[in-house]
């Protein structure tokens, strides 16, 4: 008789417990979820495409001409909806100017992007937030670019390209280091098209000029072109 209740007491001990796990292991993983990305931007493809002038000029501008590597300061903020999350992201980049900018030793080039847009991550690991341990996820998003170039000097003038990213496709891994943080590499491409310049210029290319020139005007012969990211993202889920 005593054999038989140790028995039932050890079978309901480990069904409480093994129950008590599953119970942890399947309660919601959703809640707000917030990144901080930074790394490395390689602009490639083209700015515009290249035309003929009625005057026989020929213009064409590859990405890389204007703007050099970025560092981008990158934060995404949305609700994590188990393995899916939705949300939003928001990203200022500077860094160096490319090869067709700066041809005078009196002139300072400086170059930065804005891109603000809405994306989903697939999560194939349902992991609570305060149990990550290895955490894959597949990105894809959408959104709006700015990306601008000044020269200050002896001709000082500035660009600033605008149009949309139609698709942004990303991969990485979080690993959990603390308690609802995580940290884990990333890659990311986007794919745009600029079709709006700002400019502004000094007439005359006088040094320090009250009134610069200013405008805008529509690209006509659109190009694409490609942002490849790659650094690291830090998740907190509160």
């Amino acid at each position: 008789m005593r054999r038989v209740l140790r028995a039932a007491a050890f079978t309901v001990l480990l069904l409480g417990t093994g129950g008590a796990r599953a119970e942890g292991r399947g309660a919601s993983t959703g809640g707000f979820e917030v990144a901080f990305r930074s790394g490395v931007l390689v602009p490639l493809g083209d700015a515009t495409a290249v035309y003929v002038d009625p005057d026989g000029d020929v213009y064409g501008e590859e990405l890389s001409g204007l703007f050099g590597v970025q560092f981008p300061l990158w934060l995404d903020l949305g609700y994590r909806f188990d393995q899916v999350f939705v949300g939003a992201y928001g990203q200022y980049a500077f860094g160096l100017a490319g090869r067709y900018l700066c041809w005078s030793p009196q002139s300072s080039c400086s170059t930065n992007a804005i891109r603000v847009g809405f994306e989903l991550q697939w999560h194939p690991f349902d992991w609570p937030a305060d149990q990550v341990q290895v955490d894959p996820w597949l990105g894809v998003g959408f959104g709006y670019e700015w990306a601008s170039w000044r020269i200050s000097g002896t001709d000082p003038r500035s660009n600033t390209f605008q149009g949309w990213d139609f698709l942004r496709l990303g991969f990485g891994v979080d690993f959990g280091i603390a308690d609802k943080l995580a940290l884990g590499p990333f890659v990311e491409c986007s794919l745009g098209q600029f079709s709006k310049v700002d400019f502004a210029y000094a007439a005359g290319g006088c040094t320090y000029c009250v009134n610069p020139e200013t405008g805008s005007y529509d690209i006509q012969r659109k190009a694409l072109h490609f942002w490849l990211a790659f650094g690291l993202k830090l998740t907190w889920r509160p």
